[in-house]
């Protein structure tokens, strides 16, 4: 009985634990750039998230540079559209 209840409060500990550290996690912003740290322009017909990133960053994966772009806009899906202005973080 008493092994019991002890492996009952390590697991709830251990859970509460992971629990926590998800919570705090989930707080924590990513920020692909601060307010001066990027440019902005608009998305002209035939545009893609690809050859936006390609054009305005250097030196860095592509994907990664789509990552930061989706983050600091809020793009879901990589969806973007004719005359959507954009934020592009400066390497």
């Amino acid at each position: 009985m008493l092994k019991i209840k002890k492996a009952r409060l390590i697991f709830v500990l251990f859970t509460t634990i992971i629990i926590l550290g998800l919570f705090i996690t989930s707080f924590q912003t990513v920020s692909a750039a601060n307010q001066d740290d990027f440019i902005t322009i608009i998305v002209k017909d035939g545009d893609t998230l690809w050859n936006i990133a390609q054009k305005h960053t250097t030196g860095k994966d592509i994907r990664k540079a789509i990552y930061e772009i989706e983050k600091l806009n809020n793009i879901k899906k990589s969806m973007i559209y004719t005359g959507q202005q954009l934020k592009i973080p400066l390497n």
